[in-house]
């Protein structure tokens, strides 16, 4: 007879989620975890068939998580900037859960792939931007690669507590990168800038 598990599925994931949020998901094991729940190890794989299936479930609750912060972003304005700035405040009260969504390898995804599968409401943002700014769609995927990099480098400073950036000095920061890529976009300059490979050596300034 299968031990009777004294905790249901859900609880576990809580509890995991708990750990997650704590110490990162590597302190999830099954002996942790038997421990945080005040049993043994055993009765954890009645519920799941091995510790990857409870983790992919962590991962699956934090992704929720995650779009929770996002799920208004449209109702403000402006809507692209409130998702960029919702990202990096994610980054700064979720660290441990930031990286888990955001910063585990993916060496054979472009970085569209990459966006499509961690940002997960890829569409809604480009319709946000064609609606607010009148970009085609090539042109609104290229302005959300472009801001995804910038707001991914504020927010890895951030979840690794490299730095600390207040509110209005992030708004400020992503408003003069959005401004200024928005501008080359509106100016078809675009191409232009991409072709010109070169970069001019200087030397040291003559005495």
């Amino acid at each position: 007879m299968a031990p009777k598990v004294k905790y249901t599925r859900e609880q576990i994931i809580d509890v995991a989620v708990e750990m997650t949020r704590e110490n990162g998901i590597e302190s999830v094991t099954a002996r942790n975890l038997a421990a945080r729940l005040g049993t043994s190890s055993r009765p954890l794989f009645t519920a799941f068939e091995n510790m990857e299936e409870l983790h992919a479930e962590i991962k699956r609750r934090v992704r929720e998580i995650y779009r929770d912060y996002q799920k208004d972003f449209k109702d403000y304005k402006p809507a692209f900037k409130r998702h960029g700035m919702q990202t990096i405040l994610f980054a700064q009260t979720e660290p441990q859960f930031f990286r888990i969504l955001f910063m585990q390898k993916n060496e054979d995804k472009t970085l569209r792939e990459s966006m499509e599968e961690d940002i997960a409401n890829v569409d809604e943002i480009i319709e946000v931007i064609q609606r607010d700014y009148g970009l085609d769609e090539e042109h609104a995927m290229h302005l959300l690669e472009h801001m995804w990099i910038h707001t991914y480098g504020i927010s890895v400073l951030c979840a690794q507590g490299v730095c600390v950036f207040e509110e209005k000095e992030i708004s400020r920061r992503l408003s003069e990168s959005f401004i200024g890529m928005l501008t080359v976009l509106k100016s078809n300059q675009l191409q232009n800038y991409a072709n010109d490979t070169s970069v001019e050596k200087i030397g040291p300034a003559e005495s």
